[in-house]
């Protein structure tokens, strides 16, 4: 199991939606490499977005 760690950065000038979506697009190419690893083994159109979607429905669930 990889760990991934993100840099603590100062966002207080951000509002917290436009916050938020700056973290998840941080996340998100974090595990691009993961994503297209698993995308190619999947075989089927499609999988980058469902893999994503996992992903964001996963994080939305922890952040809950």
């Amino acid at each position: 199991m990889k760990v991934i760690k993100l840099k603590n950065k100062s966002l207080t000038s951000i509002k917290p939606k436009e916050k938020d979506e700056k973290i998840l697009l941080e996340i998100i190419a974090k595990f691009k490499p993961l994503i297209n690893k698993y995308k190619k083994k999947l075989e089927y159109d499609g999988a980058e977005e469902d893999l994503l979607l996992w992903l964001l429905k996963t994080i939305t669930k922890l952040k809950g």
